[in-house]
């Protein structure tokens, strides 16, 4: 594996590292997974169109389920 240095303003790396932690995702993941895509032709735009799409079938499939009333205290805990 090759190692690779880029130059980036401190807020762009900070909220990059940031935005990656809060994934539980290192930087270099992050950067890889770009590099991939790019070198594959994927364009992020449409990456992201096709991922809010399938939410969104995802989201229209379930629509049906309810969870219902929440359960009383004592119904919670009676053994």
């Amino acid at each position: 594996m090759k190692n690779l240095t880029i130059s980036l303003d401190d807020r762009t790396y900070r909220e990059a590292r940031s935005k990656a932690a809060a994934e539980d995702r290192s930087l270099s993941a992050v950067v890889r997974e770009f590099l991939g895509r790019y070198v594959a032709g994927v364009d992020w735009e449409e990456h992201v169109a096709r991922r809010n799409e399938a939410m969104n079938r995802l989201l229209e499939e379930t629509r049906h389920f309810r969870a219902g009333e929440m359960p009383s205290r004592d119904e919670r805990h009676e053994r």
